[in-house]
């Protein structure tokens, strides 16, 4: 094995991998989907005439290409919360904020959207090279990553090639055993690595309303079983009646991970798969200021780990997000390994791999 004197070589027994994928990495993906700034297009807005005059309205002085989509996500969803509450009496129209929220949403989905049965050979490389205990964490809403792991093909590392995606559906679902649901995860369940989609996904679905006995449940019927496949956003609850909803959590200290539940126990995962983990490699990453509680998991991950040794990869041309992951994972230079692009990283050397298995 060749010898990298900087960077601590983890041994085979205990070397475990966590990808954090950010925007970045869809954007320099086959597919090349939009990061948050500069995602709204004029053909776009020109489309959505009521959502285009709130924009106008909130940011005056910015041109619609320097949308940030986090900024508009954050803002809606939380006017579509709060306003009911504090805003003065008919002085909000609650009608426009839905409409322009649902609105939002489903650009996201049509901006975001990948070809069917899609894979993008650079994140198919990055899933081959994943050790059996290695998990994903996810801050993106698209399936690029998901449909990576799903055709990812057998090997010695990954016995279970499916085990990554299959087990969100049960983790976030009704699952039950014997009609008994399990208090934590099942043997089955805790072996091998995750995909953590912490803000959400476009494939999954859930009931908006809080009062239904179902709003805690989310389901992902492109993933799931047989029964939950074909469903979609507006169909209604079987529960209640009341029109699914995509489930997407924009990056603001004000998560409505309170509201799913069920998304909680991934936040969970993903903090004890990063406290685990030998090697943390950051791919498309922003760090963005509006996104606290991401920040806070890296660093209390980090401050967890008691000072174990760890191994900082940053994949991102960008110097100010690449000066933000060193300054919330603090670990000495001679530890950090930068790389340019998401193809640059995929094909790195195998004394690079070495220090990943």
């Amino acid at each position: 094995m060749p010898d990298l004197p900087t960077r601590r070589l983890a041994t085979e027994r205990e070397a475990r991998t966590c990808l954090l994928l950010g925007a970045g990495a869809s954007a320099g993906s086959d597919f090349k989907l939009p990061v948050m700034t500069n995602f709204f297009r004029q053909s776009d807005l020109d489309r959505r005439p009521e959502l285009h005059d709130l924009l106008k309205t909130l940011f005056p002085n910015v041109s619609q290409s320097q949308y940030n989509l986090e900024d508009v996500l954050g803002f809606l969803d939380l006017s579509r919360h709060r306003a009911k509450a504090w805003g003065p009496v008919g002085a909000v129209d609650h009608g426009l904020l839905e409409r322009c929220y649902d609105e939002t949403l489903a650009l996201v989905s049509e901006r975001l959207a990948i070809p069917d049965g899609g894979v993008c050979s650079a994140h198919q490389k990055l899933a081959e090279q994943l050790g059996r205990q290695d998990s994903v964490v996810s801050l993106n809403y698209d399936l690029i990553a998901d449909r990576a792991l799903a055709g990812l093909r057998v090997t010695e590392q990954n016995a279970f090639p499916h085990d990554r995606v299959e087990k969100v559906s049960s983790l976030l679902g009704d699952a039950t055993m014997w009609g008994i649901t399990p208090p934590s995860l099942t043997v089955q369940e805790q072996s091998g690595g995750f995909l953590l989609k912490l803000h959400g996904s476009l494939d999954w679905l859930s009931c908006p309303n809080l009062i239904c006995t179902r709003s805690s449940f989310v389901h992902s019927p492109s993933k799931g079983a047989g029964n939950q496949q074909g469903q979609m956003a507006g169909d209604p609850c079987r529960a209640c009646g009341t029109g699914l909803a995509t489930v997407l959590i924009p990056p603001v200290a004000r998560k409505r991970i309170e509201e799913h539940s069920r998304l909680s126990v991934l936040w969970s995962l993903a903090l004890r798969e990063l406290t685990q983990a030998t090697t943390w490699v950051l791919i498309g990453l922003s760090l963005a200021p509006t996104d606290f509680e991401l920040r806070w998991l890296l660093q209390q991950a980090y401050y967890l780990r008691a000072k174990k040794p760890l191994d900082l990869d940053v994949v991102n041309p960008n110097q100010d997000a690449f000066d933000r992951a060193i300054q919330y994972v603090p670990v000495p230079r001679s530890a950090v390994r930068r790389y340019q692009l998401l193809s640059d990283y995929v094909s790195r050397g195998h004394a690079d791999l070495a220090g990943h298995r």
